[in-house]
């Protein structure tokens, strides 16, 4: 199918969400862009059982209290920190 074809065959919400990731994609200065990309590419080389678990722990980081998040992010960049043994 063609691209536009592909477009059309993505419910309304989806092709809204894409657009606002386009607006934003714009603005990003290229080395951001870069990153995202090299991201894209790492997420499109998992498993769907591998994308279903991030996606559910994302869920449920996302309803914690933001205070809980802080907490949660400060943990994970400590973890981050440590050195590989």
């Amino acid at each position: 199918a063609g691209t536009r074809e592909q477009w059309d065959s993505l419910p309304p919400d989806r092709q809204a969400r894409l657009r606002v990731g386009a607006a934003r994609w714009t603005e990003l200065p290229p080395a951001a862009r870069a990153e995202a990309a090299r991201k894209l590419a790492r997420w499109q080389t998992l498993d769907p059982a591998r994308r279903e678990r991030i996606r559910e722990r994302y869920a449920r980081f996302r309803a914690l209290p933001p205070e809980r998040q802080a907490r949660v992010r400060e943990t994970f960049a400590r973890f981050r920190e440590l050195p590989a043994t």
